[in-house]
């Protein structure tokens, strides 16, 4: 048996051309044990970083991408929205008498407003949009049907705002974040503002002196070197983006689940983008699997964008983010880390003195 097995591996390797007189023979021995090595190296090197950007990636955006194909649109009729999950017909009768009251309430109450909005709705593609993201979509066309809304405000008093008809409202969203400390805070600064440069009216290009201050303020308040300014938050993450891969010549960015870094399809891989997004990664939020995953392929990422404050996990505090980021960026200075502070450090620069004058 042992003559056996030992004459087919000497025919196979003489078949092979591995066997042979001269030392060119053991060369081409060598350099293919050699790649042979290197190509087992390889190959482990992406069996164990697929194992560690599956463990840590957020499958939903993707996830939700590939199941959009397959999703019909769907419709409830009316008689259908009332007992969607499955309610007797003594709560479906009182539902649909309560939607009904509440139309005829928005009705009665914000006729202006509402004549407003459908008399600009077919030439502002804004509105449109915002109206197909305010329930469900098998809910949309009942809602659209039975309200007609549309938020026109013209003046504000401390917390609350006045819209087309009148009425008082409070704006419990500070509008969206913008309105941080308030409405006559923002119009005192508005209108010192204006003092300050009447004269001189809108320029695009020249810069105005108190570029200068508004700099050395914002440095104070971020603790950074450089200040930069932008028309949105949109518009300094794409440049935050493009200073990444340019200074480390790598494309690939990472972004956490829950976080938003504006409408740039660049950083958007879930549902809404047009594109596949092939170098931008998310991670899950708030994992150490994510850290593992950034320190193990630190050599191909560009930068890491976080979101301090998150709508979608409000449960996490801003400052476990902060040392979230700061722990990953004192691990690996190989990486650009860029925090978005908008909301904290605002709420931080109201202390400024200062800031009320300039801003």
């Amino acid at each position: 048996m042992t003559i056996e097995v030992g004459e087919k591996l000497r025919s196979w390797v003489g078949y092979s051309n591995l066997i042979g007189s001269g030392p060119e023979r053991y060369i081409e021995l060598s350099l293919g044990i050699l790649l042979a090595a290197l190509l087992l190296r390889f190959v482990l090197q992406q069996t164990i970083t697929t194992v560690l950007t599956l463990r840590a990636s957020a499958l939903a955006p993707s996830g939700s991408r590939r199941l959009s194909g397959w999703v019909k649109p769907l419709d409830y009729l009316e008689s259908d929205v009332w007992a969607a999950d499955g309610a007797g017909e003594r709560f479906v009768a009182r539902r649909k008498e309560a939607i009904n009251r509440l139309a005829a309430h928005f009705q009665d109450h914000c006729a202006k407003s509402i004549a407003w909005g459908n008399n600009i709705r077919d030439s502002f593609s804004d509105l449109r949009f915002t109206d197909t993201n305010r329930v469900p979509f098998p809910f949309m066309r009942t809602m659209r049907e039975k309200f007609s809304l549309c938020s026109v405000v013209t003046e504000s008093k401390r917390p609350r705002l006045r819209d087309l008809d009148g009425n008082w409202s409070l704006d419990v969203s500070g509008s969206y974040g913008l309105n941080l400390a308030g409405f006559d805070h923002y119009k005192e600064w508005m209108k010192g503002g204006l003092e300050k440069v009447k004269d001189l009216g809108a320029v695009l290009g020249p810069l105005r002196p108190i570029v200068a201050d508004n700099t050395s303020i914002l440095k104070s308040i971020s603790k950074l070197d450089e200040v930069s300014f932008h028309m949105s938050g949109t518009e300094a993450v794409m440049a935050a983006v493009r200073l990444a891969r340019f200074n480390t010549r790598r494309k690939l960015i990472v972004c956490f689940s829950g976080a938003y870094h504006g409408w740039w399809d660049g950083v958007q891989p879930g549902l809404g983008s047009e594109r596949t997004i092939a170098d931008c990664l998310t991670l899950k939020d708030m994992r150490h699997a994510s850290l593992d995953l950034i320190r193990h392929r630190a050599h191909d990422i560009a930068g890491v964008l976080i979101n301090p404050v998150q709508s979608f996990h409000p449960h996490f505090a801003s400052s476990q983010r902060y040392d979230f980021a700061h722990q990953r960026h004192t691990q690996d200075r190989r990486l650009i880390v860029t925090v978005r502070r908008m909301v904290a450090e605002a709420a931080r620069s109201l202390q400024h003195k200062s800031h009320t004058a300039h801003l």
